[in-house]
């Protein structure tokens, strides 16, 4: 037997929601099902309706599908944290509402996440220390900005020993990076999350901050509401994106037709660029 496709993955998905539905949801006759617009799809899964159905995208993100907060979708929830780079409660949940609407989410997300090993490592609390005295420039009076704090996020060592080029900000302009403060807070938890002590060359690096920014730009920066009928919240990755669309093909569903004749067509450009370099030398 070799690995799964994609399409046999997405068919026991189905499955395993239509199971987690009918025995959580239709036998409990969920009264939050009530304040929400239910309908059944011809799958015979429960969706919720939503006022962004004439939009083109899938199935999924138009309607998400229902699931209860049971101890039978904590795998799922956790599954998704690890894919992004362990981001925390909001990221999570704006990630899971483009598949799934779980109700009473709050309690069930937080307690996965605290059950999360990776996390709690990084995330313990250090040995208390005692009190100490603050040093004499610390407390004295001064001018404003005579005496000032530089935080450098950085740097990354990468595996062949170079490091990243950081710049920096103006030592005189320290008001420049207040803003983003946070930011690179975030950057760094996902970062220790996801790398550890694991040494990296400059491309996996590279690879491994491009995950982390689509980890943290679909982050809601308003209020993640309970009700479908509000607006979704607003995300820096629409500000970045005009035509944001969610997921990307399978790779199952590739035209390997046209992907062949595109990758013969390349082959031939690369041949005859030979050709003419040699008869310019």
């Amino acid at each position: 037997m070799g690995d799964l496709s994609a399409g046999e993955i997405s068919v026991a998905e189905m499955t395993l929601v239509r199971v987690v539905q009918s025995e959580v949801l239709r036998q409990n006759k969920s009264t939050n099902l009530k304040t929400l617009c239910v309908f059944e799809d011809s799958e015979h899964i429960l969706r919720v309706g939503t006022n962004i159905t004439l939009r083109e995208d899938k199935e999924d993100f138009r309607h998400p599908m229902i699931l209860p907060s049971d101890k039978l979708i904590r795998d799922l929830i956790l599954e998704e944290h690890k894919k992004i780079t362990h981001a925390r409660v909001h990221v999570l949940l704006s990630k899971l509402r483009e598949r799934f609407w779980i109700l009473r989410w709050w309690r069930i997300i937080r307690n996965v996440l605290s059950k999360c090993v990776k996390c709690r490592i990084y995330e313990a609390r250090g040995i208390p220390s005692a009190c100490v005295l603050l040093p004499e420039y610390r407390v004295r009076d001064a001018s404003a900005f005579e005496v000032i704090d530089v935080h450098i996020a950085g740097p990354l060592i990468l595996r062949n020993g170079c490091k990243i080029q950081w710049r920096f900000n103006p030592l005189t302009a320290t008001w420049w990076g207040g803003w983003w403060e946070r930011l690179v807070q975030i950057v760094k938890e996902l970062l220790r999350h996801t790398l550890g002590k694991a040494s990296l060359s400059y491309e996996e690096v590279l690879s491994v901050l491009c995950d982390v920014a689509a980890a943290i730009n679909p982050r809601p920066l308003t209020y993640v509401s309970d009700d479908p009928e509000d607006l979704i919240p607003l995300t820096p990755a629409m500000f970045i994106q005009d035509l944001q669309m969610v997921g990307v093909g399978d790779l199952d569903s590739l035209d390997l037709f046209n992907l062949f004749n595109r990758y013969r067509y390349l082959e031939r450009l690369h041949n005859i660029l030979g050709k003419d370099s040699e008869r310019s030398i």
